[in-house]
Parts: structure tokens; sequence; C-alpha cells
């Protein structure tokens, strides 16, 4: 049934459609109430002089907030954003799907997660002294190092970490051999780290260290240490060594890697 125009107060049966723009009139004493499913509507009186202009415009949706229960789906044609503010505290799963910008201060409580260890980054590092002469020492010594594949330094007395990188030291293998028949040698092995240009002095700090014991010229001796110590970027790396006399390095190896 088309309904042209309602001029005067009747009760319509059945189901009764609205579209386009309705401005009814109310008039005076007349109580209107909106129902709302669930809910108890509260009753309004107007004034002669007031009316309620009703718009029904295509594509809009409006409701008003609901504080329990589930809401109803709602589609949104394209192109069109929508603007979601919640204030206060939302609990319970919440699912997002498509892009969402996220502004302002969030915080969220959710189940710990443990994230496994990434073994990504890393450079393999080698230094090397070679071995020795016979004889008493304290000082550092030359070494040649080895990035990846490539041979970075050869007999210099330092080397530079790069920047933006780390070094770690994972083991240090030493072997010292004896001139002597019967008297045993200590050798003592050191990797050092200086802002600077480090030299064997008591005030350079000490990184990792290694010792080893040849007790005769027929038994040399072979040493293995695994310090896990942590250089920064841009710190210069050295190795010192201190032996009695007749102390023979045969070498020390310096293993670790760069990381970010």
């Amino acid at each position: 049934m088309t309904i042209g125009t309602i001029s005067t107060v009747g009760t319509l049966l059945g189901t009764v459609v609205v579209s386009g723009v309705v401005m009814p009139t109310i008039g005076t004493g007349i109580s209107t109430t909106q129902p709302a499913a669930g809910f108890t509507a509260i009753g309004v009186w107007l004034a002669t002089s007031q009316s309620i202009n009703v718009a029904v415009m295509p594509g809009l949706f409006t409701t008003t907030q609901v504080t329990t229960g589930t809401a109803q789906a709602v589609w949104i044609m394209n192109p069109t954003t929508v603007t979601v503010t919640i204030a206060g505290t939302t609990t319970g799963t919440v699912s997002i799907s498509g892009v969402a910008l996220v502004t302002g201060p969030v915080a969220t409580t959710g189940l710990p997660v443990w994230i496994q260890n990434q073994d990504v980054g890393r450079t393999n590092v080698v230094i090397i002294v070679t071995s020795t002469g016979a004889g008493a020492f304290a000082t550092t010594m030359a070494i040649t190092v080895y990035i990846d594949t490539s041979q970075i330094t050869a007999g210099a007395a330092n080397w530079v970490i790069p920047a933006n990188k780390s070094f770690r030291i994972k083991a240090i293998n030493m072997m010292v051999s004896n001139s002597s028949v019967t008297t045993p040698v200590q050798v003592r092995g050191f990797v050092i780290a200086s802002t600077a240009t480090p030299t064997w002095t008591s005030a350079v700090p000490i990184q990792a260290g290694i010792m080893a014991v040849a007790p005769a010229a027929t038994a040399p001796a072979f040493a293995n240490a695994n310090p896990e110590a942590g250089i920064d970027s841009g710190k210069t790396i050295a190795v010192a060594a201190t032996a009695q006399t007749n102390a023979f390095i045969g070498i020390i190896m310096v293993q670790g890697y760069l990381f970010p």
C-alpha cells in the first residue's frame, strides 16, 4: 500500500516502509516514543512549536553504542572511511581485517610470547698469532685477521672492529713449547681492547685470556678457552702474550664473530 500524505491520526497494520524524508508534526499534548529492541524507551513530550525531522539518507547507517550484548554486523560499501574510537577498556578478542591505522596510546594485555633467538647476521672472524722464537716476552703480538673469506690484516699490530658491529669471542686456542730440557715455562695470552691503540700495560682492559704450561722440551702444551666475551664496535683489538725464558709460541688462534 502506498500512502501519499497522512494528515490524520490513524492506525496502520502490517509492515510500513518509510523512504525519503519524513517530517511529522507533533500536536499539543501528544506523547511519542521510539521503541528500542530489548530496552524500555522514555516518553518525550513536545511543545506545539516543536517538530521532529527524520531523514533517511542512502549509504549512511548510524547506531548508538552497545554497552552489553552482541552487536550486529555492519557492511560498509567501498570506498568508505570509518573512524572507530574506543574509550575505556576492551576485553576479549578483537579481530580487524584489512589495513588498520592505530593512533594514540594503545595498551594491550595478552598471553606472554617468547621469541626464539634469531641466529642471523653473524660473520666469522679468526685472529692468528703466528709462531715466535724462543725467549722471554711481554708485549703485543703481530696478528693476522680473517673476516669471512677475506684476509683483513697480515702481521698487523691491531685490528679495529667495524662500525655498527660488535665482536664476540667464542674460543681461544694456544699451542706452546719449551726449549729447555727440564725447566717448565708458562705462557699467557690475552685479548685486549681500547678506544685508542692498545699497548701491553696494566691499564689496558683485558677482554679474554688463556694460559698453558710446557713442562719440558719433549712436552709441548695445548690450551683451549671459551670466554664468551663481547666487545663493542669501534674498539681496537690486540693480542698480547707474556712468557718466561725458553718459551715458544706455536700459535694463538682467537675465534669469534661479528654481529649487529
